[in-house]
């Protein structure tokens, strides 16, 4: 269902997006191929999770999954089906539990899991960018790298919307957060 289902986004981001600009695409590979990964992501557009799957199931495959908020994977199921894994962002027990569940999956190289530490949707202009930090804790616990991502979306003069994606170098695991 997975592979089936990044083709069937990466079709419609075809038709979504005047053009998709990935720059940086080299550190991510880099970085799975060197050991687990967490990917941190603004989060601007409920596209956000559709790129993160066509990124990882069909430009740089690896095994990833990525930490959402519970109450959106109960509404929408399926991202469970497509590595989504909830946690309560309300609860500090929940989070710690997902933490540890998170660290868990990234138990060897090529493998990632994708934060979006914003909690929710909101403008690439706002700052501060309100990042929680649980995905520093995830990156600590797993002694997995950290690799920066920028998502942005940008209509320059076109009907359709640029998609913009900025990845950055890793940045290596380190004890304290």
């Amino acid at each position: 269902f997975r592979r089936w289902f990044a083709g069937h986004v990466a079709g419609r981001m075809r038709g979504a997006f005047e053009t998709v600009r990935v720059a940086g695409l080299q550190h991510l590979r880099d970085a799975l191929a060197s050991g687990p990964v967490v990917v941190v992501s603004n989060h601007v557009s409920w596209w956000d999770p559709m790129v993160a799957l066509v990124l990882t199931e069909r430009v740089v495959p690896c095994e990833s999954y990525a930490m959402m908020d519970e109450r959106n994977l109960r509404r929408l199921p399926f991202l469970g089906l497509i590595g989504g894994f909830g946690v309560d962002l309300t609860s500090a027990s929940d989070g710690a539990a997902v933490i540890r569940y998170a660290a868990r999956l990234l138990d060897g190289p090529a493998r990632a899991v994708w934060v979006f530490p914003q909690g929710r949707e909101r403008p690439h202009t706002e700052r501060p960018l309100g990042f929680r930090a649980g995905s520093a804790e995830v990156a600590r616990v797993a002694k997995a790298a950290t690799v920066p991502l920028a998502l942005r979306y940008e209509f320059m003069h076109t009907e359709r919307p640029h998609l913009l994606v900025d990845i950055g170098e890793a940045l290596p695991h380190q004890r304290d957060v």
